[in-house]
């Protein structure tokens, strides 16, 4: 439950952090909002803080039909936690440097790493870290050329 409490205040932080972000000054309300750079933030940190409430109530749910006795199962349960707390950071760290930091070389710091982390056990071999390589640059290139080309929406 206190890993739910954390990813959703992480969620609700990246959301009030993107609102504030700068928008499109030539339209007005809602459309100004979803033509600037806050939008996917702030709907990913809503989504993130949404799915942590689910996590809270699926735990207290949880922790009052079931009383979990076996330590395996939390050292698994901890693990896959820790996983997500890190994940969490890591977009955090990407929202809380966007207009600080080029955004194409913020996006390729934000893909290498959460490539990296995914496929940290398996690092070691060369094919992965091509494999990393290829992706955070194909991610980058897509999101930061291809996607503002074909939407002719301005990034940060």
């Amino acid at each position: 439950m206190f890993e739910g409490i954390v990813i959703g205040i992480i969620g609700l932080v990246v959301t009030v952090i993107a609102l504030f972000m700068p928008h499109a000054l030539e339209f007005k309300g809602i459309l100004a909002f979803m033509i600037g750079p806050g939008f996917l933030p702030a709907m990913f940190g809503a989504l993130l803080a949404f799915l942590a409430l689910l996590l809270i109530l699926g735990e207290r749910k949880k922790i009052k039909t079931v009383k979990s006795s076996a330590a395996d199962s939390k050292k698994a349960n901890g693990s896959k936690t820790s996983t997500y707390i890190i994940l969490v950071l890591i977009f955090a760290f990407y929202v809380l440097c966007i207009g600080k930091i080029s955004f194409t070389v913020l996006t390729f710091i934000y893909f290498s790493a959460f490539y990296a982390f995914n496929y940290k056990d398996q690092l070691f071999k060369l094919k992965k870290v091509l494999k990393v390589a290829v992706l955070s640059v194909s991610a980058t290139f897509f999101l930061a050329y291809v996607l503002p080309s074909v939407l002719q929406i301005p990034l940060p």
